[in-house]
């Protein structure tokens, strides 16, 4: 397992609405161990717009403000992006809970897994036009 990087040929991009006919919105995944573990653990991670990194069991929640900070319009707004990502992984700074942290885990597995999760917390958000 490689620890946390900022390389473009290490990420995934999760399309969380396939029907949209132009695709997206999108978001960057890492499946890595997080730098500060000792035990090299993989943890899923998403990247932010602002170019830090969350673990994913972190960022569950539904705030809607911090999921618009990790979604991506279109592979372009992606491409620009990802070209000045660099140096060494910067951590997001939020927490949570082990208590909360389960329970989300635990929401994700009843509803079909990670994708059918943010697909449902993005119905939320209004649609674009």
């Amino acid at each position: 397992m490689s620890s946390l990087q900022n390389d473009p040929s290490h990420f995934t991009i999760l399309n969380l609405d396939p029907d949209h006919p132009g695709g997206g919105p999108f978001v960057v995944m890492q499946m890595a161990s997080d730098p500060g573990d000792p035990g090299f653990r993989e943890r899923c991670f998403l990247l932010s717009k602002e170019g830090t990194w969350l673990r994913l069991i972190d960022f569950l929640g539904d705030d809607k403000a911090l999921l618009a900070r990790f979604l991506f319009s279109d592979f372009g707004e992606i491409g620009v992006f990802l070209s000045s990502v660099s140096g060494p992984p910067r951590m997001d700074e939020l927490v949570t809970s082990r208590d909360r942290s389960q329970q989300k885990l635990e929401e994700i597995a009843s509803v079909g897994g990670l994708r059918s999760y943010l697909r449902e917390l993005l119905a939320s958000v209004p649609k674009r036009g």
